[in-house]
């Protein structure tokens, strides 16, 4: 199980993406390498992915930390299915209200 200090890891590396526009930006404007439309679209998706993983890994950190969706306790999970019941009445709650421990 992840601590705090993992999540602060993970945060910290969310920062990481301003150093990798900045790489491609130099790269595009101060080497020699021809940067055609498509490299550069290439490059956005790129970054794009990879933010998005970044950002992924940095939710499962945060979930873990503090013991959130699959990471909760069954007692916890349970006391969730009875608050989300009730609060819809009836055992089909609307998806705002649905747990996301099978994710």
């Amino acid at each position: 199980m992840k601590d705090r200090f993992d999540l602060e890891q993970d945060i910290m590396c969310l920062w990481h993406t301003a150093d990798d526009i900045k790489v491609i930006w130099e790269s595009i404007y101060d080497s020699n390498i021809e940067w055609t439309q498509d490299r550069i679209a290439n490059a956005l998706l790129g970054l794009e992915e990879l933010v998005n993983a970044r950002a992924d890994r940095c939710m499962n950190t945060f979930e873990q930390v503090y013991r959130l969706s699959a990471y909760a306790s069954d007692d916890v999970k349970e006391a969730r299915k009875k608050v989300a019941s009730n609060l819809c009445g009836t055992k089909e709650c609307p998806n705002k209200f649905k747990e996301k421990d099978n994710e």
